[in-house]
């Protein structure tokens, strides 16, 4: 135990011991509601192309860097387990080295997971619904209305021939005017 102790925390291994650390109090917080899991990508910049020339794009960044950082660990540790004469240098250059390939295998085959979890809605799934009126009024021309679908709220551009609605009224959607995402709403029979 005090040889693994001694390896764990003695350079290379320590560079990725104290990023694992940090990506598991990461973690920790996510889990406990203070940290959001961010799926875009959009605002990595530099980082973004990188991920994209690998093929580690559809998971979120934190769950590939802290694959990285295990996997860069795991080799580091092993690296300067069985071969304790190689320069520790040599033992971080292959390690991060080898932590990628690693990590490019893992992330892959979860992508289409997580597109899964987060694909939008079919427009077609909104008509049957009951919709909250968020706009002034809704019309032949103008309106806007709330749905929730799987616990999110979802603003649809609602439009009503026959029936005024107000702020707050309930409607009922009953048909798609397709080529403009508009939705037309009736008014909800009590």
């Amino acid at each position: 135990m005090e040889q693994f102790f001694s390896l764990v925390f003695s350079f290379p291994t320590l560079i990725f011991t104290l990023l694992l650390l940090f990506a598991c109090g990461y973690w920790l917080l996510a889990v406990i509601g203070l940290l959001d899991i961010d799926i875009g990508g959009s605002e990595l910049g530099g980082l973004g192309g990188v991920m994209v020339t690998l093929g580690l794009t559809g998971v979120p960044l934190p769950l590939v860097l802290t694959l990285l950082f295990l996997w860069g660990w795991v080799v580091s540790f092993l690296l300067c387990y069985t071969f304790a004469a190689l320069p520790a240098l040599i033992c971080l250059i292959v390690a991060m080295s080898a932590a990628l390939p690693l990590t490019v295998v893992i992330v892959k085959p979860l992508a289409p997971l997580f597109r899964a979890l987060h694909a939008a809605p079919e427009p077609k799934q909104f008509v049957g619904n009951i919709c909250t009126v968020r706009s002034g009024r809704v019309d032949a021309s103008f309106g806007e209305a709330v749905i929730t679908m799987n616990g999110a709220e979802i603003v649809l551009q609602v439009r009503s021939e026959a029936h005024l609605f107000q702020r707050g009224d309930k409607g009922l959607i009953f048909e798609q005017e397709e080529p403009k995402n508009i939705y037309w709403i009736a008014p909800l029979e009590e």
